[in-house]
C-alpha cells in the first residue's frame, strides 16, 4: 500500500557532493545549559570551529550551580552569554532564540558537539531548496568520554515527516538546523515541556507544513548518559503522553493524521514499558505494557512488534542485532515478566506464548549464525 504522504528516500552523498560551496547567511547556535560544566567547553568549541563563515553562539545558563556560566563567559565576545533563574530547557532555548540574530537556527545541547562542516552542509541545503524549512543530518552516538558506541544509524527520509513524527521523535536536536521563521511561526518551544521539548516543536512544525531534508552523513555527536533514574523515566514518558494528548486534541487535525492516534500511543506505551522494565520499575512498566495491549491486543501475536519492544529494553547506543542476540536470555525473561503481569489477561497471555516461542527460536538461530561466522 502506497503512503499518502510525500516521503522521499535519499542516497548517501558522494565525495564530490560533499565539496559544498560557501552560502551566505548567519547561523545562530542555541545552547541551553544547566550544570553542564563537564562538557560545555567542548560543545562551544565545536560550534566556533565551524567552516561556515557566519556563526553566532548564544548560551543561556538556566540557573546552573556549577561553573557553566564562567566557562561560557571565558570565550569572551565570541559567545553571547545569558543567565536566568532555573526555568527549564524550553525557557532557556526561547531566551537564547530571542537574543539570536541569525536566519538559521542550530540546536546544540551543552553535552553534545558538532563536526566542523555540519552547518556548512546543512545551510547549503536550505539555500538550494527554498521549500525546505528544516534539515537534519546523521549523527554518532558516543559515551560519556566521547567514544563511539556500537549502535549507529539514522533515518534517511525527507518531505512531510509529520506522520512519522507522531510515532516518536526521529532525530536528536543536535542534528537539526531550521529556518528561524519556521520556528517563530510554530511558537518556539513550549515551556510546559520540561523534557521532550524538541519533539513537541517538531510536531508543531509539521502542523505548519514544514518540509524536511536530510544530509546523509554523520555531522555531529550525541552523547549517551547511562542509567536514567526511575524519576527521570517517569517524567520523560509522562510528558510524551501529554504531548500526544495535546496533539490529538486539535479539532482541526486532518483525518489522515487522526487515524494514527492508536499507533502513536501504542508506540509511546511500548517504549515506556521497555525502558521502565530495563530500569527495574516493573509495576509502572506493567501498566504501560497493559495500556499498549488494551489498545491493540493483536500486538501480542506479532513477533516483529515484540522484537521492537525487546530492542527498546536495551540501553541507548546498544540497540542493534548483536546486543539483541547477546542479551537474549535477559530480554526473554523481561518479556515473560510483562506477559505474566496482571495487566495482561489470561486469554491474551495464552495467545502470546506462541509469539514468545517464535522470538526465542529467532534469537537462537541468530546466535548460532553468529557463532558460525566467527569459526
Amino acid at each position: 500500500m502506497k503512503s499518502r504522504w510525500p516521503i522521499t528516500c535519499v542516497r548517501s552523498a558522494t565525495s564530490n557532493e560533499r565539496m559544498t560551496r560557501y552560502v551566505p547567511g548567519r547561523a545562530s547556535v542555541v545552547i541551553p545549559c544547566f550544570n553542564a560544566s563537564r562538557y560545555l567547553r567542548e560543545a562551544i568549541e565545536s560550534a566556533l570551529a565551524q567552516t561556515h563563515r557566519d556563526v553566532e553562539v548564544v548560551v543561556c545558563d538556566d540557573g546552573s550551580r556549577d561553573d557553566s556560566a564562567a566557562i561560557a563567559a571565558s570565550f569572551g565576545p565570541r559567545v553571547q552569554c545569558l543567565r536566568q533563574a532555573n526555568a527549564g530547557p524550553s525557557a532557556a532555548r526561547n531566551r537564547a532564540l530571542a537574543a539570536a540574530t541569525g536566519e538559521y537556527v542550530a540546536l546544540l545541547d551543552a553535552d553534545d558537539r558538532f563536526h566542523a562542516r555540519k552547518l556548512e552542509r546543512q545551510i547549503a541545503v536550505l539555500a538550494e531548496r527554498p521549500e525546505v524549512g528544516a534539515v537534519y543530518c546523521g549523527w554518532r552516538l558516543v559515551d560519556e568520554a566521547g567514544r563511539p558506541l556500537p549502535e549507529q544509524g539514522w533515518p534517511r527520509v525527507e518531505g512531510d515527516l509529520l506522520p512519522r513524527l507522531v510515532l516518536g521523535n526521529l532525530f536528536h536536536p543536535v542534528a537539526v538546523v531550521m529556518r528561524r521563521r519556521v520556528v517563530e511561526a510554530a511558537g518556539g518551544f513550549d515551556a510546559r515541556c520540561p523534557v521532550n521539548e524538541d519533539w513537541d516543536l517538531f510536531l508543531r512544525l509539521g502542523r505548519t507544513g514544514v518540509e524536511w531534508a536530510v544530509v546523509d552523513e554523520a555531522l555531529c555527536d550525541y552523547r549517551i548518559h547511562p542509567g536514567q533514574s526511575h524519576e527521570r523515566l517517569t517524567l520523560v514518558h509522562g510528558v510524551a503522553r501529554e504531548i500526544l494528548e495535546r496533539f490529538f486534541a486539535d479539532a482541526e487535525l486532518p483525518h489522515a493524521l487522526r487515524q494514527l492516534e492508536p499507533s502513536a500511543f501504542e508506540h509511546a506505551d511500548l517504549r515506556a514499558a521497555a525502558e521502565l522494565y530495563a530500569a527495574g520499575s516493573d509495576a509502572e512498566a506493567a501498566q504501560a505494557f497493559g495500556r499498549a495491549v488494551a489498545r491493540r491486543r493483536e500486538i501480542l501475536a506479532e513477533p516483529r512488534t515484540m522484537m521492537r519492544f525487546l530492542r527498546l529494553v536495551l540501553p541507548d547506543g546498544h540497540r542493534h542485532r548483536t546486543e539483541l542476540v547477546r542479551r537474549r536470555a535477559r530480554l526473554l525473561r523481561i518479556l515473560r515478566i510483562a506477559l505474566e503481569s496482571g495487566a495482561v489477561s489470561p486469554q491474551d497471555r495464552r495467545r502470546a506464548w506462541t509469539t514468545l516461542a517464535a522470538i526465542a527460536v529467532r534469537l537462537r538461530v541468530r546466535a548460532l549464525r553468529s557463532v558460525g561466522s566467527k569459526s
